[in-house]
């Protein structure tokens, strides 16, 4: 049983992680932001995946190590 719920909250996490990334590209690269923003606003911008796959990675090593 607790296999099942580990299990079930990585994936959840990872289909989580993949809507919030699909949403960034959507909005930054597809509709082009980037052209409106500046150089820093850009770089912040462009550093929300990383801090996504980050939070994502040691909230699964959380999750497997409990």
């Amino acid at each position: 049983m607790n296999i099942i719920l580990k299990s079930f909250a990585v994936i959840l996490i990872l289909a989580f992680a993949a809507s919030i990334m699909n949403l960034w590209l959507n909005a930054f690269i597809i509709d082009k932001y980037f052209d409106d923003f500046s150089i820093f606003m850009s770089g912040i911008i462009c550093a929300i995946p990383a801090l996504i796959i980050l939070i994502s990675i040691y909230s699964i090593r959380f999750i497997i190590k409990i």
